[in-house]
C-alpha cells in the first residue's frame, strides 16, 4: 500500500502535469464539495446511517487533504532509484529510454497508451515497406506461429511474455525480432539466469529470425555494456543502467544500434533518413514505393521453397477464370506473389507490401509501357508529369467526364481516341480508381495496412463470390484488351 501510495504522489506531482493542476484544484473546487460534506456530515450526525464510521471518517479525510502537503517531484524520484524501485515502474522507464535511443534514428513514433499494449505495438514507425513495431509486454504466441514448446494436458502453448519485443518487418526479408527484459535487482555483473532466459525465448520461437535481444539490469555506479553472440546472427547484450546516473543513455543507445542492424541486413536501404510524418508523399514517390514492393516481394519470393506459389496461383484461376488466362508471365507472378504473402501475413503484420502489390498489377494494365494511359501521356505533351500511375489516370478520367480547362478537354479527345468504344465503361472506372488510390497512398505512406484494409483493398481488386461486380483487375483487362 505504501508503494502506491508513493506511486500516486509522484504521479500527482509530474512535471508533465502541473500546468494543469491550477485548473484542477479550481474544478474541484467549483465541485459543489462544500455542500456535499455538509451534508454527508449531517447525515452521520443525525444517526441517519447504519455504520456512520466510515463515512465520518472519509468526510474528516476530505476536509484535511492539504494538496500542498505532498512531497516535491524531485524527492519523488529519488525515493524510487533504490534496490527498492518498482519493478514495473523500471520496466516502463526502459520501455520510455528505449523509445527516446530509437527516434533520432527512426523518427516519430505513432504510439498508443500502455493499456493497449501485448498484440498492438506501443511504438510504430513505417517509412515505405519497412516497419518497427515496438511492443510491450507480448505474448511469444502472439508472434509469427505459435510456439515450439507446448502443454500436453491441456494443450496450450508453452507460453513466455517478454518485456519488449522489437518486430521489424520488411517486404524484402519478412520479419525478425529482438526481445529485451528488466532484471530490477542491483547487481555488479551480467545476470547470468537472465540471458539463459533470452535462450528460451528464442529456441520457444523456433525461428532463425529471432536471435537477438537483451537484458537491462540494475546498476547503480555506470552503465555497462557486455556483447554475447553465437556462430551466426544470433547476438545478446547485458545492459547494466541506473536511472539516476548520468550515463544511461549510452546503454540503451547500444540496444538501438542492434535494432538499426537488424533493419539493415533486412533492407539496406530502410530508413536510411528518419521518417517525416509530416510530409506528404506525390505521385511519383508513391509511384517509387510500389515498384519496391513488387520488387522486394518478388526477390522474397525467389527464397520460397520450389511451387510454393503453385497452390495460390490455381486458386487466383478459380477466383478470375477468364482474366487469369489473359495476363503475360510478369503480371500473373505480381499477382500470386502478392496474394500469397498476403494470404500467409502473420496476425497483425503490415500488408502494405502485398496492397502495393496487386495495386500495381493493376497500374502496369492500365498505365505501363505502351499501354493506354501511356499512349495518352505521349499524346498530350507536357500537359501530364511522369510517371503515369493509377492516380493520374483516375484524374484524366475525371477530367473527361467534367472538363473545364483547355487541357482537359484535350485529354478527353486522346482518351476517348485511344479507348474507341469503351469510353464511357472506363470513365465509370474513375470511383474505384480513387479509392484504389487513397490505399496504394496510405500504404506508401506511414499508416500500417491492417488485415481489414487488406481485405476491402483485395476484394475491390480482385472481386469475390458474394459480389456480382467483377474486380476492378478483370474490367481493365477487359477495356485494355490484354491478352
Amino acid at each position: 500500500m505504501r508503494e502506491r501510495r508513493v506511486a500516486l504522489a509522484r504521479t500527482l506531482n509530474h512535471p508533465v502535469l502541473a500546468e494543469a493542476r491550477a485548473s484542477a484544484e479550481s474544478a474541484w473546487r467549483a465541485g459543489h464539495l462544500e455542500p456535499l460534506l455538509d451534508s454527508v456530515e449531517a447525515r452521520v450526525v443525525g444517526g441517519h446511517l447504519a455504520r456512520p464510521e466510515p463515512y465520518g471518517a472519509l468526510v474528516d479525510w476530505v476536509r484535511n487533504f492539504d494538496p500542498q502537503g505532498l512531497p516535491e517531484t524531485s524527492d519523488v524520484e529519488w525515493s524510487f532509484y533504490d534496490e527498492r524501485f518498482d519493478t514495473k515502474l523500471f520496466e516502463i522507464w526502459m520501455l520510455d529510454r528505449l523509445e527516446r535511443a530509437l527516434a533520432p534514428k527512426l523518427g516519430h513514433a505513432i504510439s498508443r497508451p500502455l493499456w493497449d499494449r501485448g498484440a498492438n505495438p506501443t511504438f510504430f514507425w513505417k517509412q515505405g515497406l519497412a516497419t518497427v513495431a515496438v511492443h510491450f509486454q507480448r505474448a511469444l504466441s502472439s508472434g509469427v506461429g505459435q510456439t515450439v514448446w507446448r502443454r500436453r494436458e491441456p494443450p496450450a502453448p508453452f507460453d513466455g511474455v517478454p518485456d519488449i519485443t522489437v518486430v521489424i518487418s520488411t517486404a524484402r526479408s519478412g520479419e525478425s525480432l529482438a526481445y529485451v527484459d528488466a532484471k530490477l535487482r542491483q547487481r555488479d555483473h551480467h545476470p547470468t539466469e537472465e540471458l539463459y532466459k533470452l535462450l528460451g525465448y528464442f529456441d520457444n520461437t523456433g525461428s532463425p529470425a529471432a536471435r537477438r535481444g537483451a537484458i537491462v539490469y540494475y546498476n547503480v555506479a555506470s552503465t555497462v555494456v557486455e556483447t554475447f553472440v553465437d556462430g551466426g546472427d544470433g547476438q545478446m547484450l547485458s545492459v547494466g543502467v541506473g536511472p539516476a546516473s548520468a550515463d544511461h543513455e549510452l546503454g540503451f543507445d547500444r540496444i538501438a544500434d542492434m535494432v538499426m542492424e537488424m533493419l539493415r541486413r533486412s533492407d539496406e536501404t530502410a530508413f536510411a533518413q528518419p521518417a517525416d510524418s509530416e510530409q506528404d508523399l506525390d505521385e511519383g514517390q508513391v509511384a517509387a514505393v510500389q515498384e519496391k514492393a513488387v520488387s522486394d516481394l518478388l526477390v522474397r519470393a525467389s527464397h520460397l521453397p520450389a511451387n510454393t506459389l503453385e497452390p495460390y496461383r490455381h486458386i487466383l484461376s478459380q477466383l478470375i477464370p477468364e482474366t487469369w488466362p489473359r495476363l503475360d508471365d510478369e503480371l500473373s507472378t505480381i499477382v500470386a506473389t502478392a496474394y500469397y504473402f498476403g494470404a500467409s501475413a502473420p496476425p497483425g503484420a503490415d500488408l502494405s507490401g502485398p496492397l502495393l502489390g496487386l495495386s500495381a498489377a493493376c497500374e502496369r494494365i492500365l498505365c505501363g509501357p505502351e499501354a493506354l494511359f501511356d499512349r495518352v501521356a505521349t499524346g498530350a505533351g507536357d500537359i501530364l508529369r511522369r510517371p503515369i500511375t493509377l492516380g493520374t489516370a483516375a484524374m484524366c478520367l475525371k477530367w473527361c467526364v467534367k472538363p473545364k480547362r483547355p487541357e482537359d478537354h484535350q485529354i478527353r479527345a486522346l482518351v476517348e481516341t485511344e479507348a474507341e468504344t469503351n469510353f464511357e465503361a472506363l470513365t465509370d472506372l474513375r470511383a474505384d480508381l480513387f479509392t484504389l488510390n487513397n490505399y496504394r497512398k496510405a500504404a506508401a505512406h506511414l499508416n500500417l495496412v491492417p488485415e481489414a484494409d487488406y481485405t476491402a483493398g483485395h476484394v475491390l481488386i480482385l472481386g469475390s463470390g458474394e459480389q456480382a461486380k467483377p474486380g476492378l483487375l478483370t474490367r481493365l483487362v477487359q477495356l485494355a484488351g490484354v491478352g
